[in-house]
């Protein structure tokens, strides 16, 4: 491993994190201090101000750039790294070799990490809202602790959406090389393959890297010199370094990986990673009771949960008594997480529509991620787009025995567009 007994250069990279949906990150036994939720958002004390506010833990950002990092170099070589999350007894986590670029990076027990993270805090525009509690929220989440088990509805916390970080990550002793290793693993939240904190594949988490900035300091006879780094050459040279690999199977499908990266797309949704960006149209009026709000809001207006369209999607097919092998594959089963990740979907009008409900006619935007999925797989979900749907219970939708004619909560799905993770095109300058 490289030795850090002595400087000789640092690329300090500074920026701006957006959270397009909200993000939860536990704040565990400490949390009784802040919060009186059952399942609160992390927060930390601001001595100046006085009060508790939401971050991003330097240790979360770290733990994401990592795994998402190392998703990226597995795709083009597996014997060029490792995997931080796993099984031990394998021998396959934090192998420490020099040849091992995430290890390299970010350390191991056999060396000391080049790259720091800072925890994350509110930007200054962020700060200084007088509501200091409007940047967090809490709705119930219904969750089951194991398949075929009855599950139960609990609140949750979470950081609104809309809301902004600031990131500061250091590399010493690094090259152009890793440090743009480091921005593309970063642009993936962009694009929608990463995600921040927990219940990702229910709509948590999704951000963009808003703004950013690449510094390099450098030590010359005795001298400390700061100069702008280009981001561009940075990540051209890491693009290289990952062209340069021998290549991986694109037959696994693990989650370490992104899997028929090498393989030209035929279909729309054909066999991969794909990214979709869909507009949902309300043909009704929509509602659906919070905790203690008319409707769902993600702090900036209404939603629709992803959670909700997700569990959607499964009913439908279970209702049509879809195999269930399939079901496990997309959803998730005992052996590993759901394949299919949905945001909510948000207004995405230029004038805002209040708190109370979503009015007919509104258009929503949302992000569909197929994780390593089939063509046949993506089918089960993409047969339901273009088509009028009552995307909730009837329940919510308000109709009963009663009320048989009532129509609320009815949307229809249309794809805006389509990204499949394609090695060629991930390459090109």
């Amino acid at each position: 491993m490289d030795s850090l007994d002595r400087f000789l250069n640092r690329y300090e990279i500074e920026g701006t994190i957006e959270l397009k949906t909200p993000m939860r990150i536990g704040g565990g036994q400490n949390a009784a201090m802040y919060s009186l939720s059952p399942a609160p958002a992390i927060e930390c004390f601001d001595a100046g101000l006085g009060v508790f506010e939401p971050y991003i833990p330097g240790s979360s950002l770290k733990g994401i750039l990592r795994s998402t990092l190392e998703r990226l170099v597995r795709t083009f070589d597996d014997s060029k790294c490792c995997v931080s999350v796993g099984n031990k007894k394998e021998g396959g986590v934090l192998c420490g070799k020099d040849s091992c670029v995430s290890c390299r990076i970010f350390g191991s027990m056999n060396g000391g990490a080049k790259v720091r993270i800072r925890d994350s805090h509110l930007t200054d525009e962020w700060r200084s809202q007088e509501d200091r509690r409007g940047f967090l929220r809490e709705q119930p989440h219904f969750g089951s602790p194991k398949p075929g088990k009855t599950g139960q509805m609990r609140p949750e916390e979470s950081v609104s959406a809309g809301t902004e970080f600031r990131f500061h990550i250091d590399l010493d002793n690094g090259t152009d090389e890793e440090a743009g290793l480091i921005l593309l693993a970063l642009r993936e939240f962009s694009l929608n393959r990463a995600h921040l904190g927990g219940g990702s594949t229910r709509g948590h988490g999704f951000c963009s890297i808003k703004s950013y900035s690449l510094m390099k300091l450098s030590l010359h006879d005795g001298v400390i010199s700061r100069e702008k780094v280009s981001d561009k050459d940075c990540m051209s040279a890491a693009k290289r370094y990952l062209a340069g690999l021998s290549g991986s199977s694109d037959r696994d499908r693990g989650f370490d990986r992104y899997w028929k990266a090498f393989s030209k797309p035929v279909h729309r949704f054909d066999d991969g990673h794909v990214v979709a960006t869909l507009i949902v149209t309300c043909k009704t009026e929509f509602s659906m009771k919070g905790l203690d709000e008319p409707t769902v809001t993600n702090g900036l207006g209404p939603v629709i949960p992803g959670s909700t369209i997700k569990g959607f999607f499964r009913h439908k097919l279970e209702e049509r008594k879809t195999d269930k092998k399939i079901i496990d594959s997309i959803f998730g089963g005992m052996h590993h997480r759901g394949r299919l990740i949905v945001s909510d979907a948000w207004y995405a009008g230029r004038r805002g529509i209040g708190n109370e409900y979503i009015p007919k006619g509104s258009p929503l935007k949302m992000y569909m991620v197929f994780d390593n999925m089939t063509h046949d797989e993506m089918e089960h979900i993409t047969q339901f787009f273009e088509t009028e749907l009552q995307i909730t219970g009837n329940t919510s939708a308000g109709i009963s025995r009663y009320s048989q004619g009532v129509l609320k909560n009815r949307v229809e799905i249309r794809v805006e567009s389509v990204h499949r993770f394609f090695a060629k095109e991930f390459l090109a300058e």
